[in-house]
């Protein structure tokens, strides 16, 4: 399904400007990895098109939305931690080089 994916999002007509975030919403979040294994599938094929088409890539941020009774301690603590610097995570390949953030709540 990960082609299906990857074919929308080439879809995504870019904007230039780096001053605009781009965000993405998981809209009822579980708590397991494949949660943030797929925000980070779109987020990393979204940098390379940005950069691909010559553009910066702007400041990525991921909102995890569920009813308020998830327990979105489990889903934050699978995010791996870093030791080092911003600046060298940001430069790791291993780094999640974006904000996220719970927010509970039902849509």
């Amino acid at each position: 399904m990960l082609h299906l994916l990857r074919e929308t999002l080439d879809g995504v007509q870019l904007n230039s400007m780096a001053d605009i975030p781009f965000v993405v919403e998981d809209l009822s979040c579980s708590c397991g990895s494949n949660t943030i294994y797929m925000i980070d599938v779109i987020i990393k094929h979204m940098k390379k098109q940005y950069e691909a088409m010559g553009y910066y890539p702007p400041e990525f941020s991921a909102f995890f939305s569920d009813i308020p009774s998830n327990d979105f301690n489990i889903l934050l603590m699978l995010l791996p931690s870093y030791s080092g610097s911003m600046e060298e995570c940001l430069a790791s390949d291993s780094c999640h080089s974006y904000f996220v953030a719970g927010v509970p709540g039902s849509f």
